[in-house]
């Protein structure tokens, strides 16, 4: 099925499940045909109460993040230029005569007449009703004013005002471009809304389908498959962006078609539904992700097409600010964190079907669908299992002192493969680029795929240079490792001698010159602080031999492990002086014993037959990171 299809089938699902025009006030609002939506904000709206006979009650500006539904035309809802009235409830400059030009009123009034014609349900007629009357009362301008609750208003000029604001401030304000919508109170005290005025929304329906029959002939919908009223006008969704959009440059199809719509022929219904779908799913909360710049990413399910179960594609529960090592394994609870990485996977239904689309606003006028997949729940479900089996690793949580399980989010290896590490942080300024690689990521992980080789790529190199990441190194590592594991958990503790390779030996061993190194520059440190009475003066510790010489020893390994063992030869001196503490003599037992077994296994026919200096692979990494969590990890009976 195709996308357009599957948009149109979801709208008319909705339409079964009473979904469409479900209002609670500031939620997206999957919109009836023929229907737009506004959201107030600094005064652009303006709420009129009418009584049955035309009077006004009350005007006020509507609270900020408020939705409001009105009807549109197909002209209407795309203007840019030009004069394109909404039917019923628009801007100041077309229903209201003291601030509209000649032309615009003349328009507007004609097609609300057409629709108060055509009315016929008694609660909607007593609607309109109202509001003609209050709009043909020449004094509506000055009648609005005196209700608004405003000080010292002065007209200065066609809708502009000047009156006193906050702390009696002079403040203009223009109302040519402030929406109004209308509620009429019954005489019984009910009220009558647009937003939650179904007989209207239904009513309006059936008058722009009778027009537009009328108006056009019918012809096969190539989405629907029906008989509808073709056309080339469809409705803008991010802005005047559209998803389906013939060119104007007639010169990109003839000699192969003779008109735009010969291209793909849509009927207007069809479009409606397609664009009021992919609309409210860009703007429910739960359905859409911004991934970057223009690129959103929209997902839903066939049944919960809002997708209330919140399930995010993209989450991870991964902390951006890194611990360091710590001292106690994975716990059994903390594992249950690591079972469902995405948020929602639990609550899914493998009976259902799953839908995700990536849409970018490829210019001003055009929308692309860059990606589009659709799916057994089942099948989602275990492409989930198999990427987090895959790129599982362990976090350490210095409040829960242990270490908790994470899959890292998509955003977290992107930033880890190609950010660059600016003020503290790390980005990506590459805004294309970006959405090509995001899109690469959500196909993967959707289709059960790996990690893409440039990804992977990028990361071993980026460990491979250290010194770039002088903040985010912790954030940098742990991803890496997480993605360059590839689901081989045993690389999160020390492996048997037997399966230590080369360059998982030197690993280990640049752990042990930095570890040795921090012990006693730590140490130092807190000397300093407690001969001084300035305690506000502790500071970073300076950069250890092990990560000044970092890529040299990766590249280097053999030279410039005797460089390092050089430039920590002072590291034992200092510990084996007098009054240092107990756990430093245990440092360097420790790590003199390590280097000795590593000094024998490098050693070993396997190892010999490298060169003295060929360059470390990726399994240097998962040999840095076990030795460092085993110095960090205190042993239950040690008597070393």
């Amino acid at each position: 099925m195709s996308v357009l299809t599957n948009l149109l089938r979801c709208y008319e699902y909705s339409e079964k499940e009473g979904l469409v025009g479900e209002y609670n006030g500031n939620d997206a609002v999957l919109l009836p045909l023929y229907h737009q939506s506004i959201t107030s904000k600094k005064n652009n709206v303006l709420k009129v109460t009418l009584d049955e006979e035309g009077q006004l009650l009350n005007a006020e500006f509507a609270v900020d993040g408020e939705v409001y539904l009105f009807p549109i035309t197909e002209d209407s809802v795309a203007r840019s230029s030009g004069v394109a009235p909404h039917p019923l409830e628009d801007k100041m400059q077309y229903c209201i005569s003291k601030i509209a030009d000649k032309k615009k009123i003349e328009a507007y009034r004609k097609e609300f007449d057409n629709f108060y014609d055509y009315a016929e349900h008694p609660k909607v007629k007593l609607f309109l009703n109202a509001v003609k009357l209050f709009l043909s009362n020449e004094k509506n301008y000055a009648l609005i004013l005196s209700k608004l609750p405003l000080k010292d208003i002065v007209e200065t000029g066609k809708g502009k005002i000047k009156y006193t604001g906050e702390k009696n401030k002079k403040t203009e304000y223009d109302f040519k471009d402030t929406f109004v919508c209308f509620e009429v109170r019954c005489h019984n005290g009910s009220y009558l809304k647009v937003n939650t005025f179904s007989e209207m929304q239904e009513e309006f329906v059936s008058y722009i389908d009778d027009r537009y029959e009328r108006e056009g002939t019918l012809s096969i919908c190539n989405i629907s498959g029906t008989k509808e009223t073709i056309t080339e006008k469809h409705r803008g969704l991010m802005g005047t962006a559209k998803v389906i959009s013939v060119s104007n440059n007639k010169e990109t199809y003839f000699g192969r078609f003779h008109n735009g719509s010969d291209i793909i022929r849509v009927g207007r219904k069809s479009s409606e539904k397609i664009h009021l779908m992919l609309k409210f799913l860009l703007e429910n909360r739960n359905s859409h992700i911004h991934l970057a710049d223009t690129l959103f990413l929209v997902n839903w399910f066939s049944g919960d097409i809002k997708n209330t179960m919140a399930f995010d594609l993209t989450g991870s529960d991964m902390d951006d600010d890194m611990e360091e090592e710590g001292k106690n394994p994975v716990s059994e609870s903390n594992k249950e964190i690591s079972r469902a990485f995405i948020r929602g996977t639990g609550k899914l239904n493998p009976e259902e079907q799953y839908y995700i689309m990536l849409v970018d606003k490829s210019s001003n006028g055009r929308m692309s669908i860059r990606y589009y997949k659709e799916m057994p729940n089942s099948q989602l479900i275990e492409n989930l299992q198999s990427w987090q089996k895959k790129y599982i690793w362990e976090q350490w949580k210095q409040a829960k002192e242990t270490y908790v399980e994470y899959v890292p989010s998509l955003h977290y290896i992107l930033l880890a493969s190609y950010g660059i590490e600016r003020n503290k942080i790390l980005v990506i300024d590459d805004g294309k680029f970006k959405k090509d690689q995001f899109q690469n990521l959500v196909t993967a992980l959707v289709e059960g795929k790996s990690v893409p080789s440039n990804i992977k790529n990028a990361l071993a190199q980026n460990i491979r240079n250290r010194q770039k990441y002088s903040e985010k190194w912790r954030f940098m590592l742990l991803v890496s490792l997480a993605i360059l594991s590839e689901g081989r958990k045993e690389y999160q503790e020390m492996r048997e001698e037997s399966h230590q390779t080369r360059s998982y030996l030197y690993g280990r061993l640049l752990a042990i010159y930095e570890g040795l190194e921090e012990a006693v520059l730590r140490d130092q440190q807190r000397s300093s602080l407690t001969s001084s009475d300035d305690s506000s003066k502790k500071s970073k510790i300076r950069a250890t031999n092990a990560l000044r010489y970092w890529n040299s020893f990766v590249n280097k390994p053999d030279t410039t492990m005797k460089t390092l063992e050089l430039a920590t030869k002072y590291c034992a001196s200092y510990i084996l002086s007098p009054n240092k503490p107990d756990y430093l003599v245990g440092v360097l037992i420790k790590t003199e014993k390590a280097k000795s077994e590593i000094f024998d296994l490098l050693d070993t026919q396997e190892n010999r037959k490298y060169k003295t200096n060929t360059q470390l692979d990726n399994d240097f990494i998962f040999g840095y990171y076990a030795q460092k969590k085993d110095l960090y990890t205190k042993k239950e009976n040690d008597d070393e």
